[in-house]
């Protein structure tokens, strides 16, 4: 079926009109809703609020040393054996693996002397027994063994161990001693 262009041309012009009146202004209720809600508008920005300056303290420090002062260096005992930061240098549990235990869990079994110097066999409760001498390391506070005095008939034997701990933010040293165990606990 084939229009005739009389007919063709007139329902093009009526998809035109259809068009023109759907694309012109904008639809008069959404105008009358605007006009309705924006009369009581107004624009106005609040004051911003008086800035008052902060009232200066003065810091007194007393007695306190200064944090970056050669006293404080030397009262943090930076020398050998500690590390950069103020405390001891990390120690190798391999090399060492009665590190890993507390001090007070190790127990001196006995003491013996090899080539002139003095020799402990020392264990725990978890690891097996092992040979140590002065300069090794025990316990987990960096303890290191300063000597061992051999069990003699009139004393028992025991180690001295130089332990380092922090206290109150400053690491120190203390002795702490690991002593002989007999037929009972001489702790």
């Amino acid at each position: 079926m084939r229009l005739r262009p009389l007919a063709l041309k007139l329902s093009v012009i009526g998809i035109m009109a259809a068009l023109t009146g759907c694309g012109t202004g904008e639809p008069e209720d959404i105008r009358v809703w605007m006009d309705e809600n924006s009369k009581g508008l107004k624009g106005k920005v609040p004051e911003l609020p008086e800035i008052k300056p902060l009232p200066a303290i003065t810091y007194d420090p007393g007695e306190l040393v200064a944090p970056f002062s050669l006293e404080k260096l030397l009262s943090s005992g930076v020398g050998p054996g500690i590390a950069k930061g103020g405390g001891p240098k990390p120690i190798n549990p391999d090399a060492y693996p009665l590190t890993k235990a507390p001090l007070e869990s190790l127990r001196l079994i006995g003491t013996m002397i090899i080539g002139k110097q003095p020799v402990a066999i020392v264990g725990s409760e978890r690891d097996a027994p092992v040979q140590i001498k002065v300069g090794d390391y025990i316990g987990q506070n960096h303890g290191k063994v300063v000597s061992i005095r051999p069990d003699t008939g009139t004393n028992d034997g025991e180690i001295v161990v130089k332990e380092q701990v922090l206290d109150k933010g400053v690491w120190v040293e203390r002795d702490n001693r690991v002593t002989l165990v007999g037929q009972g606990d001489k702790r």
